[in-house]
């Protein structure tokens, strides 16, 4: 079965057009998962082997298949570097700063316990409150900080 993925022109032609330049690289993955299957899995598949293989492709191309990562962006933050952009993020620290604290007490603890825990289900998880609660509360709190700052501007 090896041997039909490495000489089959269409395959191949597919795989190409779908991988784009990692091509090669997406081959030897489908390869080695082609290696990793039993022969009764193997078996199984024989009668629609190509469509497996291009389904198998398609998945592995997907945002979050196996080849997602060769793709992921590389993005380089420029520090600001002029006294007028310190300036306005220091204005901006302050401003969102002191829209937290004229938030209301629940929604103020409960962003502040979300920025310490990290994420919205470890939150609930130690609050014991219910996790579209928090979601619903944290999306609240943003729209609002986010409102006001640029109202500010």
């Amino acid at each position: 079965m090896l041997f039909h993925v490495l000489n089959d022109a269409k395959l191949n032609g597919y795989i190409k057009t779908k991988a784009g330049s990692n091509w090669e690289d997406c081959r030897a993955e489908l390869c080695l998962i082609i290696s990793e299957k039993t022969t009764k899995e193997l078996k199984k598949i024989e009668p629609y082997f190509r469509f497996w293989c291009v389904t198998t492709v398609r998945n592995m191309n997907g945002t979050r298949g196996i080849m997602a990562k060769y793709r992921r962006k590389i993005t380089k933050v420029e520090p600001t570097n002029t006294v007028e952009e310190k300036e306005e993020y220091e204005r901006l620290i302050l401003s969102t700063e002191a829209e937290i604290e004229g938030l209301h007490w629940y929604d103020r603890g409960v962003l502040l316990s979300y920025i310490d825990e990290g994420n919205m289900r470890a939150l609930s998880t130690k609050t014991h409150i219910p996790l579209s609660s928090i979601h619903a509360t944290i999306k609240k709190v943003r729209e609002h900080i986010r409102k006001k700052c640029r109202r500010s501007e």
